[in-house]
């Protein structure tokens, strides 16, 4: 089946899983190891909070995918809200996360984080402003996902 009788909304899903299924191929995510964020956010009152909510990470979900031989590592966030986007996002990575993740990350160290699925999505943070202010998104759409490799 060569797509060529696809809608362009059509190419677009099939090219976006393709991209989704070569990313899965990753290290990373392959073979690698999972550190969950939410738990790090609970009390974040800029992490995905809808409609007056007192507790973060009902409609936001985030983690870290390390793979230790290669030291590739991804930022997985997701706004699962059906309808809402979220404005002024920050997720913060806690210092234990920066040291599961290979422990070279010095405190005042900048990091950029590249989205691999095609928003074009860059993010730029030092470790001491993600530990303590957050990862910051300025607009994240509903039903949401990136794969933000950590350059």
């Amino acid at each position: 089946y060569d797509g060529a009788k696809l809608t362009d909304a059509q190419k677009d899903l099939r090219s976006y899983y393709g991209r989704l299924l070569k990313l899965c191929a990753e290290p990373a995510f392959a073979r690698g190891d999972f550190y969950g964020l939410n738990h790090a956010n609970k009390d974040n009152e800029q992490y995905g909070r809808v409609g007056g909510e007192t507790v973060s990470g009902h409609w936001l979900y985030c983690f870290l995918r390390r793979d230790p031989k290669t030291g590739q590592t991804f930022l997985v966030i997701a706004n699962i809200h059906p309808t809402e986007k979220l404005n002024n996002v920050s997720i913060k990575i806690p210092g234990n996360a920066f040291d599961w993740m290979g422990g070279k990350l010095s405190s005042g160290a900048k990091l950029t984080f590249i989205d691999r699925l095609g928003s074009k999505l860059t993010l730029e943070a030092t470790r001491d402003e993600i530990t303590s202010k957050g990862l910051v998104i300025k607009r994240f759409p509903a039903k949401t996902a990136v794969y933000l490799e950590l350059k």
